[in-house]
Formats: structure tokens, sequence, C-alpha cells
């Protein structure tokens, strides 16, 4: 087979794949309009063969730093030893070598941040509750988020899958038309 036939295929194969999984996508959130988080539900082929499981997802929440000044202000007033300071060179470098070679402290930026495993301990936390909490359980952490994540389906097929489904195919009890664009268009 030349480059160009290759080529071709190669395309159409792509053009296919990429409509087919917009299809699979668009179908697999109309099945998840149906199902509840945690649901499984098992795709039994009409001759009785399992051909996949397929479930929603049940994701735990997700907590994060939504409002970083609010969060740090609480932390400093709370826990001002898990602050962690440092100092930014702001003035040009040959001025800056001069000038701290005297000491002078006015070309020298501090900025805090919270030290990242205090952050790490409030968002476990805070997802372990179900809402913004401190590591001594203080409530009402300014800056902190918990949101609960959206399930999603997902489709495991078994190993024989394959070969049902074409069967299903070739025999018309499966219809997957709409996978081809009908008049050139998706």
């Amino acid at each position: 087979m030349s480059s160009r036939d290759l080529a071709v295929k190669v395309t159409a194969y792509k053009v296919l794949k990429d409509h087919a999984e917009d299809k699979y996508n668009e179908v697999r959130a109309e099945l998840a309009a149906h199902m509840e988080r945690g649901d499984r539900v098992m795709a039994v082929a009409p001759n009785g063969v399992k051909i996949a499981a397929v479930s929603k997802k049940d994701p735990k929440p997700q907590a994060r730093i939504v409002d970083v000044p609010a969060f740090r202000s609480w932390v400093a007033k709370h826990y001002p030893e898990r602050i962690v300071t440092t100092l930014e060179i702001v003035g040009a470098p040959e001025e800056v070598k001069e000038v701290l070679m005297r000491h002078a402290p006015a070309l020298l930026k501090q900025s805090d941040a919270v030290h990242p495993d205090l952050v790490r301990t409030v968002l476990n936390d805070s997802v372990k509750h179900g809402c913004a909490v401190g590591p001594g359980g203080e409530v009402e952490v300014p800056g902190v988020e918990v949101e609960p994540r959206e399930g999603v389906v997902a489709c495991v097929p078994t190993d024989d899958a394959m070969g049902v489904v074409v069967e299903m195919l070739q025999s018309g009890e499966l219809d997957l038309l709409d996978v081809l664009p009908v008049g050139g268009g998706a």
C-alpha cells in the first residue's frame, strides 16, 4: 500500500474515531442522567452474554483554596508559626549588591505564604468533614471551599464484547448507523 493510500486510511479512521468518540460521550452523558452516583449496570447482549460493566463514579468531594489572601490571613491569626516568609530582591542586580553590602533592607520585599503541609492538612480535613475545617477543628475557615465532584460514567468491556457487538451489528440487533455522519457532516 502506498503512503498516499495509507494517509487516506489514517484520515478515515481518525475522522470515524473522533465522530464515534463524540457519540460515545453523548450517549454516556444520556446514561449518566439516568444513573445515581455509585450505580453499576451490567451491559448484557440479547444472547445473554455480559459485554461490559458500566458504572457511574462516586468521587470524593474536592477541597481547594479559593481566596488565598483570606486563607493566609486566617492562618496568620490562628497558626502564625505555619506562615512561611520569603524575601524577594526587587532592585537592579548591581544596585542590590552594593546596597546589601551596606545592609539596606529597603531593597528587600517580604512575602508570606502558608506552609504547604498545612494547606494539605486543611484540604484533606475539609474533604473528610465536608466543609472548610482547620487543623484544630475550627470551622468557617475563610478562603477554603469544598465542592462535590460530578460522577462520570465509565465502561469496562469484557473480553467477549467485540465479538458480541460485531454479531449484534451483523444480525441487526444493534444499530449504530448514527456513528456514520449523514450528508458528509457531523
